[in-house]
C-alpha cells in the first residue's frame, strides 16, 4: 500500500476534530508534481530556442544563433572554420550555461515554494502535537489528584470497614475498583510519557 493512501486511510478512521491537523500530503504532492510539469515546459521552451523566462531581457537559448553559424561556416576558409568551431563551442556552452543557470532559478524558486508549504504543513502538525500532549499532562495530574483522593476516601472508610454497613460496603467497593482502574490508566500513561 502507497503511503498517500495508507494516510489517508488513518485520517479518515481518525477523530473528526483531529482530520483538519494531519500533514496535507495529497496538495504537497500536486505542488510538487505543479512543479515538475513547469519546470519541463521551460526546458522544453529552451530547447525549441525560446527564452526560458519570456518577460526577462536575458539572452534567448541555444537554437537562435544556429543559421548564422551554418551560414559563416560554408564562406569560411577551412582554417578559420576550425577558429571558428572552437569559438562556437565555447559560445555554445556560455549559453547553455546561462539557460542551465536560468532553470536552476526556476526551479530553486519552485523548491522554496514546496520547503514553505511542507514547513507549514509541519509546523501544523507539530502545534497539534504540542497541544495534545499538554492536554494530556494535565489530565495526568489530575488522574493522580483522584486516585490520591480515593485512596483517602478508601483509607478513611476501610478503618470503619468492620463496623460499616452494606451499602457502606459496597460503596467501598466500587471505590476500591475506580481506584484499580485509575492506577492502572495511570500506570500506561507514565509508561508513555
Amino acid at each position: 500500500m502507497k503511503f498517500g493512501k495508507k494516510l489517508q486511510d488513518t485520517v479518515e478512521t481518525a477523530n473528526k476534530d483531529w482530520r483538519p491537523y494531519f500533514i496535507d500530503y495529497k496538495g504537497l504532492k500536486k505542488l510538487i508534481s505543479s512543479t515538475l510539469v513547469e519546470h519541463k515546459s521551460k526546458e522544453l521552451n529552451c530547447l525549441n530556442g525560446e527564452q526560458v523566462f519570456p518577460s526577462s531581457g536575458e539572452q534567448p537559448c541555444l537554437s537562435e544563433n544556429r543559421d548564422k553559424t551554418r551560414a559563416y561556416q560554408a564562406t569560411e576558409t577551412e582554417q578559420e572554420t576550425t577558429l571558428f568551431v572552437t569559438l562556437k563551442r565555447k559560445n555554445k556552452s556560455d549559453e547553455e550555461s546561462k539557460s542551465i543557470k536560468k532553470l536552476k532559478v526556476a526551479i530553486r524558486s519552485c523548491l522554496i515554494s514546496f520547503f514553505t508549504a511542507l514547513k507549514q504543513e509541519l509546523d501544523k502538525v507539530n502545534d497539534f502535537y504540542l497541544d495534545k500532549e499538554e492536554e494530556l499532562i494535565i489530565s495526568h495530574h489530575m488522574l493522580k489528584a483522584y486516585v490520591a483522593e480515593y485512596v483517602s476516601l478508601i483509607t478513611k472508610y476501610h478503618l470503619r470497614f468492620d463496623s460499616a454497613k452494606e451499602s457502606d460496603k459496597f460503596f467501598c467497593f466500587i471505590l476500591l475498583n475506580i481506584v484499580c482502574e485509575l492506577t492502572t490508566i495511570l500506570f500506561f500513561v507514565e509508561q508513555l510519557g
